[in-house]
């Protein structure tokens, strides 16, 4: 299998695991299992209740480990810059276990599971970068490809601060109302605070997937990156839609759980046009960063 077919599938099998992850905490099953790596002193328990959500997690981080192990041994055995790209993708891999055992080691503490929800997207991110690095670039002006940088940049980081508002439990922080929190824009407790800024965030980010469409459908040289430009507008907006049922169901399993999978699939969308793409007169700078 290529470097690029082995990527891709490690990616898939990322992304399923992100959604998988959070169903876990969606069902209240993140401490299904009290203990790690084994559940209940168990390699395979039996997967009844919130362990079959808890421990297929772990089944199918297990099985983007190995992938990742392969990945990294070809790309090792490739040489050159390849090598370090192999290094780092198992390097993130080992982190994002390590983050997964200390969230049930310390029981969810919030700084633990955001930071482990943060390395996945990084390294989503990274396997991306690793599946494109060999693709031809098309040339486009460095307007969109930096508004396309933003935007993606902008996902991810409000991606970790609902992250933030889940794990500390602030998405119920203002009840039902998907506008104000107790009437105000602004409340006076500080978690209804954070759910205020996550909104706030939404709305900036929805504003820079925008122009970044905009400027993607007006630029004649980014002819084919449009579907994926239009792509990304639909999920912003179902994103959004998401986001306002998110509290208006007071956290229904199957809407917080789509909220999560639809903005990781908009962080790849915005990535993959991003990686697809040279701004014009970079190609100095490409062939410093192309792998030996």
């Amino acid at each position: 299998m290529s470097v690029r077919w082995l990527g891709l599938a490690t990616a898939t099998l990322t992304f399923a695991l992100m959604v998988l992850g959070g169903v876990v905490h969606a069902t209240g099953s993140s401490l299904a299992c009290p203990d790690w790596p084994t559940c209940h002193g168990e390699l395979m328990p039996p997967m009844v209740g919130g362990v079959l959500y808890e421990h297929s997690h772990r089944m199918l981080g297990t099985l983007v480990g190995i992938f990742t192990l392969v990945l990294a041994a070809v790309l090792y055995r490739r040489g050159g810059a390849r090598r370090w790209l192999g290094l780092g993708v198992l390097g993130l891999v080992i982190v994002q276990g390590v983050l997964g055992g200390l969230t049930v080691i310390y029981q969810l503490p919030p700084a633990v599971s955001t930071a482990h929800l943060a390395t996945a997207f990084a390294f989503l991110g990274t396997l991306l970068y690793i599946s494109t690095n060999d693709a031809p670039k098309a040339q486009v002006p460095a307007r969109v490809a930096s508004l396309l940088t933003i935007a993606t940049a902008g996902v991810f980081l409000q991606s970790v601060l609902g992250a933030l508002v889940r794990h500390t439990r602030a998405g119920i922080a203002c009840g039902t109302d998907p506008l104000l929190c107790a009437g105000s824009l602004w409340p006076v407790h500080e978690l209804g605070r954070l759910q205020m800024e996550h909104r706030g965030a939404a709305i900036l980010v929805t504003l820079l997937v925008v122009t970044a469409v905009v400027a993607i459908v007006r630029e004649p040289r980014c002819r084919r990156l449009r579907p994926l430009a239009f792509l990304s507008l639909a999920l912003v907006v179902v994103q959004v839609g998401l986001g306002l049922l998110t509290v208006m169901t007071v956290l229904e399993v199957v809407t917080v759980t789509g909220h999560l999978a639809t903005g990781a699939l908009l962080f790849v969308v915005l990535l993959w046009q991003r990686l697809v793409i040279r701004q014009a007169g970079s190609e100095a700078w490409a062939a410093v960063r192309s792998p030996a």
